[in-house]
């Protein structure tokens, strides 16, 4: 074993039983490695950081010699032990994954595939060809969609490994990689988006919604990714299928179900936070995550992740997600038409079916009335300030806080 720190090696084995090693590998972490000799015994030798030291002891002893040693999520051992038609496994290699191997033989090679739920392995294919000789080698791209074949000819080949491929609607090109585990390719930019299940459950729907927002089933969880963003959530999710879903804005997704609207951050794998209401139009709901970029002292405060909401029709709340405690209520006399937070949820104004124009003080619950008609009304992005439109189509009012 070499040091990059210190330039120095170590003999992790002397080898004392005279057997040839034959094979190698490591594990996914890079702390352990197993060692194969001609005789069939294997190995393992554990990197101590801690101590600088090396622990190895007698992992097995293989029934034939163990050409081919790899490690993934599963260790896989195999060479020729004389009884099997085809001759015997000489390269093995596993996907990105760790859940798929290749082990290469004459003429061709086999992929198998461990299933979790089962904890068995799949023989997912053999692939033979003729006069393709020893395959002395394998190997994986990055994302596990297509594998390299190397020969002792000297011939390399390229296999797509894929599940299979599929255009949803001209825009997007779907590659299988397996069953919980997908690539999403926009064309034609040839953008990659990947997705795979913590769950290792099974993809069985999958929607795209303005060509930006991802929607995805499996039998126990809800798949939400902003593929402009890059960022995919995962969480628990046993629904009837009729849920609907609000993508209005890029850093949250709200799931609303049986009267009640969850809201997902992008990026994380749990539920941000729930509230009670039937009013999902975009104009009665006020979402603000993380939108502190108007000064440095806002740029200090945490956790600023808050939704405004409609009870009914005349009671607003604005509810904080991260402790889960109401901010503010109000009951107005009339019903509310419309309602927004400020970037930094301090503030909330609203307009109620008489037009008129309130502003909220979030944190005190105090209200007051800005206009007694308002047609257009608005924050402009990253400040404190209101532009509205009174009845007149040339009269603005601009309010400063």
């Amino acid at each position: 074993m070499g040091d990059l720190k210190t330039n120095k090696t170590t003999t992790l084995h002397d080898n004392t039983i005279c057997s040839s090693v034959v094979s190698l590998t490591c594990s996914l972490d890079g702390s352990t490695c197993l060692v194969g000799h001609l005789d069939g015994s294997i190995y393992r030798f554990k990197i101590d950081n801690s101590s600088e030291g090396v622990m190895s002891t007698h992992f097995f002893t293989h029934g034939c010699v163990p050409l081919v040693l790899a490690w993934g999520k599963s260790i896989v051992a195999a060479g020729s032990d004389g009884k099997r038609k085809r001759k015997g496994f000489c390269s093995g290699c596993f996907s990105p994954d760790g859940e798929t191997v290749i082990i290469g033989h004459f003429n061709g090679f086999h992929m198998y595939r461990f299933i979790f739920q089962d904890r068995s392995w799949q023989d997912v294919c053999e692939k033979k060809v003729e006069n393709l000789y020893t395959v002395s080698s394998v190997a994986w791209n990055l994302d596990g969609s297509q594998v390299a074949v190397g020969t002792l000819c000297g011939r390399v080949d390229v296999f797509d490994a894929a599940l299979c491929r599929q255009k949803y609607l001209g825009k997007f090109e779907l590659t299988y990689i397996t069953k919980s585990k997908l690539i999403i390719r926009r064309l034609p930019l040839g953008v990659k988006f990947t997705i795979n299940t913590a769950a290792v459950s099974e993809i069985i729907k999958i929607n795209i919604y303005n060509d930006q927002y991802l929607i995805a089933h499996t039998s126990e969880t809800l798949l939400l990714g902003n593929l402009e963003s890059c960022k995919i959530s995962e969480v628990h999710w046993h629904g009837r299928g009729n849920e609907k879903f609000i993508i209005d804005d890029p850093l949250v997704c709200g799931i609303y179900s049986v009267g009640e609207l969850y809201l997902v951050e992008y990026g994380c794998n749990k539920i941000l936070g729930t509230c009670q209401t039937i009013f999902l139009s975009p104009f009665l709901i006020s979402l603000r995550v993380n939108n502190l970029q108007s000064t440095l002292i806002d740029a200090r405060q945490v956790g600023n992740k808050k939704v405004a909401y409609l009870a009914d029709l005349k009671t607003i709340r604005v509810l904080d997600l991260v402790s889960g405690v109401t901010a503010a209520t109000i009951t107005h006399d009339c019903n509310v038409d419309w309602i927004q937070l400020d970037q930094q949820s301090r503030y909330l104004l609203f307009r109620d079916k008489k037009q008129q124009l309130h502003l909220l003080n979030v944190a005190s619950q105090e209200h007051r009335l800005l206009l007694d008609t308002c047609t257009f009304l608005g924050w402009v992005p990253h400040s404190n300030v209101v532009v509205a439109q009174v009845l007149s189509d040339y009269d603005f009012k601009i309010f400063a806080r």
